[in-house]
């Protein structure tokens, strides 16, 4: 064999290789088949409104990221002011308005509001009275448009933003006796339709933390809420029936979006809670546990993930609350997840890099 031939072979194999390379990685595990769409560190992933794009923030560059899911291409990247992304689905998040005006993130105990069309940043100043402690907050959450966003400050408030002055508006205490030194609480979520707002609730009176629930005003729903350990207002307490211990504290809610269905997640128990206009809440409890949750927007799958660990747990809500497990390829743990609009694809973002789940339903045998 001649040198030139040698050479046409060289080059061909490496163009083969090089066409290989480049294709997604794709598998198909559980119900979902995944596709690698992002090789960085993701603590945390939202979609636009419109499904076609996704933010990403880095965890080990301090940066964010806009991208085309489908195709990789990047909009734009920026580094993320004077902040740190620790890997914690509460300290560090990102969410995007339903309107698609702002992506809002917190991170380092301050909240952004985030340009989605040029990726500027705009801090939240906030000015809390004088018998507050500066806010550390976490979990930015939107109503039904991008007018107001709501964080928790872990010290026991709710702080609700206008986004057009970025003055503080409204502000729901969690802790009625204000006694507590360091509640440090996770627990919080604000009702798709804007109406409700549900966070972990202290009291003197409790064994520990408690579901609250509030109105847009900032009312205690006392129908739903269990005020001590004697109140029997509530008929089922979530995430527990009435008359168990609360000593373990409250980690997560997540709300669905019918605004009546919440996920509720202690560190050893998951329960499913849905409220009913008579004060009854339903109550599901699931022989599982999870550090990150999200449900999908049609409602029927709730996406569960440990920070420590690799796979992804989809429970569906329309078949008695069975559950599958799926694992991206990449062998990295879970980050972050989110799912996208059409409820068709969820985005798992891990500590090395951002997979997208395709759900690959069984074709119905009838």
């Amino acid at each position: 064999m001649n040198s030139k031939i040698k050479a046409h072979i060289v080059i061909l194999m490496l163009f083969i290789l090089f066409s290989l390379t480049a294709l997604p990685l794709k598998a198909n595990t559980g119900l979902f088949t995944w596709t690698k769409v992002f090789s960085e560190p993701v603590a945390s992933v939202d979609w636009s409104p419109d499904g076609t794009i996704v933010v990403v923030g880095n965890a080990d560059d301090y940066q964010i990221t806009l991208l085309d899911w489908q195709t990789g291409e990047v909009t734009w990247q920026v580094p993320f002011p004077e902040a740190e992304f620790p890997y914690s689905p509460y300290a560090y998040s990102i969410r995007w308005s339903r309107d698609g005006k702002w992506i809002a993130v917190t991170a380092s105990g301050a909240v952004y509001l985030v340009d989605p069309q040029t990726g500027e940043f705009h801090i939240l100043t906030p000015t809390v009275p004088a018998e507050r402690d500066q806010p550390d907050y976490i979990l930015p959450r939107w109503g039904n448009d991008s007018s107001a966003l709501a964080v928790l400050d872990t010290k026991g408030y709710i702080d609700i933003f206008d986004t057009t002055t970025g003055a503080i508006t409204q502000m729901i205490a969690l802790i009625p006796e204000a006694n507590y030194v360091d509640p440090n609480l996770t627990a919080f979520d604000w009702s798709p339709d804007g109406q409700r707002f549900v966070a972990s609730y202290l009291s003197d009176s409790m064994v520990g933390q408690s579901a609250g629930f509030w109105d847009r005003a900032g009312n205690l729903l006392t129908a739903y809420t269990q005020e001590s350990v004697t109140d029997s207002a509530s008929q089922t307490i979530c995430p527990r029936p009435a008359g168990n211990s609360m000593a373990e504290n409250l980690m997560y809610f997540e709300w669905a979006n019918d605004s009546r269905t919440l996920v509720a997640a202690l560190r050893s128990e998951l329960a499913v809670c849905r409220l009913h206009d008579d004060g009854m809440v339903e109550l599901h409890v699931l022989e599982s546990y999870g550090t990150i949750f999200r449900w999908s927007p049609d409602q029927r799958w709730l996406a569960n993930a440990i920070d420590t660990d690799t796979d992804v747990l989809l429970i569906d809500a329309a078949n008695s609350y069975q559950m599958v497990s799926s694992r991206p390829p990449g062998g990295s743990s879970a980050a972050s997840l989110a799912w996208s609009p059409d409820s068709q694809h969820l985005a798992m973002g891990t500590r090395n890099e951002l997979w997208i789940g395709t759900l690959e339903l069984p074709q119905s045998t009838e």
